[in-house]
């Protein structure tokens, strides 16, 4: 069995490593798919074509990597993650060097996969956090309208503005949406906020393209001041209408921040996966 480690896919790797990961899937419910921003992507193949197990470390923020193994079932319990894992610590301990900082590896499951849960606690991992992975169509007669009642029920969105840009962060481009209150439909207190001119600062949001018609959701901020009035709520409603037709949101909230998942689910935002990190 040999080993490649490649900081990029070749059209025929990712075909083949496409297929392994398909025959993951039908052997076991799994939902997690092949990553396609990896920084490394560590095969065992049999042959330079036929790989039976990958590990594929992807950037996950300042000295964070998220960990993505698949393993062929008829190669199970050969060893063959263990030797990934142990090559994937070299290529870490290197960039360490290089860096001069620690790196942490966090290892994603979807809880569907048994054998995968037995490797890990057999390794002594042991699950740190646990996130929602949520969708919304923006077609859904689910999600909630700026109609003209819900307005006057809700009498401060009536005044909400949206803004739109183009926002370069870490080489990838992504929409920065901003909403703004004229200053004196504000409540009270105002400690704290972000004025422009007239202008309150309300709420902001970004998108990240994934596709056709498909955007991650995240950075999703309300002013401390500002929160608990349903602003989050008409933020998010008011972003929807900008998206083209059939446009399908998604993103992915920690299972210990139930404030933000009763916003996401009151805006129409359904559960369709729970993505679990072991270290």
């Amino acid at each position: 069995m040999k080993i490649y480690c490649e900081p990029t896919l070749t059209s025929s790797r990712k075909e083949a490593l496409t297929e392994l990961v398909k025959r993951c899937q039908e052997d076991e419910p799994i939902t997690l798919s092949l990553p396609e921003d990896g920084c490394w992507y560590l095969t065992a193949c049999e042959g330079e074509q036929n790989p039976k197990a990958c590990l594929i470390l992807c950037p996950a923020g300042n000295n964070l990597r998220e960990v993505y193994a698949f393993t062929h079932p008829n190669y199970r319990r050969k060893g063959l993650f263990s030797m990934l894992y142990q090559q994937a610590l070299g290529l870490i301990r290197q960039e360490e060097q290089t860096i001069g900082e620690n790196i942490h590896l966090l290892f994603l499951s979807d809880e569907k996969s048994p054998q995968a849960q037995a490797a890990y606690h057999a390794m002594g991992f042991r699950l740190i956090s646990s996130e929602y992975v949520m969708e919304l169509h923006s077609s859904s007669s689910h999600r909630p309208s700026l109609s003209p009642d819900l307005s006057r029920r809700k009498p401060l969105w009536k005044n909400l503005s949206l803004t739109r840009e183009e926002f370069e962060d870490e080489e990838e481009k992504s929409l920065l949406f901003q909403a703004y209150l004229p200053a004196f439909s504000c409540p009270g207190k105002k400690s704290g906020i972000h004025r422009c001119s007239s202008l309150v600062k309300a709420g902001s949001c970004r998108l990240l393209p994934y596709g056709p018609q498909r955007f991650y959701l995240y950075h999703v901020l309300i002013p401390q001041d500002l929160r608990g009035l349903g602003l989050g709520t008409a933020l998010l409603s008011a972003l929807l209408d900008t998206l083209p037709e059939n446009s399908v949101l998604f993103l992915q909230v920690s299972s210990e921040n139930p404030a933000a998942l009763h916003l996401y689910k009151k805006t129409g935002f359904r559960i369709c996966r729970t993505l679990s990190y072991y270290s």
